[in-house]
């Protein structure tokens, strides 16, 4: 077997990973037990896990196997120093994701995705936001992650360095360790289509499901989904406009009569229950960042008093569904009545910055002066 022996960095590589990708998805079961074990088949999540490590495992391995097979012996330098780099780099990319992990998924309650690319954008506010609120967080994982690179650059020398070998052994083992990644970065050959993040759905409970899946993978995935931000109706199935627009009236619970406009086909006329001689006025406040916790009305702490006095002289709403999970998202559903998209945030497209519907435009028509107040940093 000694002529094979080439390959030994990624068989080294392929167990590592799925030591540590194992590993965690074994502890975030501990932590979340009670709610995982209500779920019927819920240990098929180790199972599907192992199929989609094995997905990144074998992207992962193709660039180093290529190289191992056809970059001759004489380069023996080359190739030992890009092997060893690239898989070092590799396990702590992977190692570093399911290091965040638990912190992501208490807070969001998924893996990493989308919202983890998206706060690469403002670093330094996400950065002062964990360093206030997650200081002994940030330093064990920055420790940590210290600890594992200079491990993995320490013992990559015995684990990640090719040996020479011959080249009609490499061509020997090229078509099935070849076969064999086109297979696992695939993850079947029955289907059309190589599997993808929905392959991992088998039960009704999100975090589940996402457990089953590893953290390189659903950011990576999630970056591969940005292309669709350009346009966003390519994530939608295809229907007619006349179709759709039944179907919405359908459920809105207005009369036929009521709608006013071809060119708006949802516009409709509502009659106020209560009418005033004199329009109140209309304060709307945006807080960043404040939950429920921090207000006494809502049973939190005491915190907020003229809020609470503010709540005792209209209308207190208690349970509300969220509209997604940034600020942004928030501003323009309460600003526009704009239910979020795949795509970027519709505050931040360039077409909302003119000529886009808002509630203060509407209050306008009806004779009020408006203006928007905004009390944070102008880039933000």
């Amino acid at each position: 077997m000694k002529r094979f022996a080439f390959i030994k960095p990624l068989l080294y590589f392929l167990l590592l990973s799925i030591i540590i990708t194992t590993v965690s998805r074994v502890i975030l079961f501990t932590i979340y037990f009670d709610r995982i074990t209500e779920v019927e088949g819920y240990l098929n999540l180790f199972l599907i896990g192992l199929r989609f490590d094995l997905i990144v495992i074998c992207y992962i391995s193709l660039i180093p196997f290529l190289i191992l097979t056809f970059v001759p012996d004489l380069l023996m330098g080359f190739k030992k120093r890009f092997i060893n780099m690239y898989l070092v780099l590799m396990l702590f990319l992977i190692f570093f994701m399911e290091l965040v992990t638990p912190d992501f998924v208490g807070q969001y309650d998924t893996r990493p995705n989308n919202l983890f690319i998206e706060y690469l954008i403002y670093p330094k506010e996400v950065a002062t936001m964990l360093w206030k609120g997650r200081a002994l967080t940030v330093i064990i994982t920055l420790l940590v992650s210290a600890a594992f690179l200079f491990l993995g650059i320490k013992k990559g020398k015995k684990l990640f360095y090719p040996v020479p070998s011959m080249w009609i052994s490499r061509f020997m083992l090229f078509p099935i360790v070849g076969f064999l990644l086109f297979w696992g970065a695939r993850g079947s050959l029955t289907s059309r289509r190589p599997i993808n993040q929905s392959n991992s759905v088998f039960t009704t409970d999100q975090l589940t499901n996402n457990l089953a899946l590893n953290s390189l993978y659903t950011v990576v995935f999630a970056a591969y989904n940005l292309k669709n931000e350009s346009d966003a109706s390519r994530m939608y199935g295809k229907m007619e406009s006349e179709e759709a627009i039944t179907r919405v009236k359908r459920y809105m619970n207005v009369a036929d009569t009521s709608f006013v406009s071809k060119d708006l086909p949802t516009a409709h006329l509502q009659n106020s229950l209560n009418s005033k001689d004199r329009p109140y006025n209309l304060v709307i406040i945006l807080e960043e960042s404040l939950g429920a916790e921090f207000v006494g009305a809502l049973g939190g702490l005491p915190l907020t008093p003229n809020i609470d006095k503010l709540s005792k002289e209209g209308m207190l709403f208690t349970n509300l569904y969220c509209t997604g999970t940034r600020s942004s998202r928030g501003i323009e559903a309460v600003i526009t009545g704009f239910l979020p998209s795949p795509s970027e945030s519709v505050v931040k497209l360039s077409g909302s910055q003119s000529g886009f519907f808002t509630l203060a435009s509407l209050l306008k028509e009806a004779g009020y002066n408006t203006s928007f107040l905004y009390g944070g940093m102008a880039n933000f």
